[in-house]
């Protein structure tokens, strides 16, 4: 598997008033998993902002807003997106596609 280090990821939803999706990714760097680095909860129905950059020092990788950096030596070979779907009435919920 050919090494990365940047990634980006994307996707499509669909939120009703009341539910939000969280986006989150690790990468396999330097012989393991990075911790979940989530993108932040997202609906229309939410104030829009970005996460803060979570940078430090001795990290093999961190998220830019919404661009995986990675520093480990020889870089990533592999990824994992985790798509949490929230909602505040098990009548409704949100979906993901694309």
């Amino acid at each position: 598997v050919a090494a990365f280090h940047e990634a980006t990821s994307a996707l499509n939803a669909a939120t009703p008033a009341g539910t939000a999706v969280e986006l989150a990714v690790r990468v396999f760097a330097a012989g393991a998993w990075t911790p979940w680095m989530p993108y932040g909860k997202w609906s229309p129905f939410l104030r829009r902002a970005s996460l803060p950059v979570q940078h430090p020092e001795d990290a093999a990788a961190y998220l830019d807003t919404d661009m995986v950096n990675v520093h480990a030596p020889g870089g990533a070979s592999l990824f994992q997106l985790r798509a949490s779907l929230y909602t505040d009435d098990v009548r409704r919920s949100p979906s993901v596609y694309l």
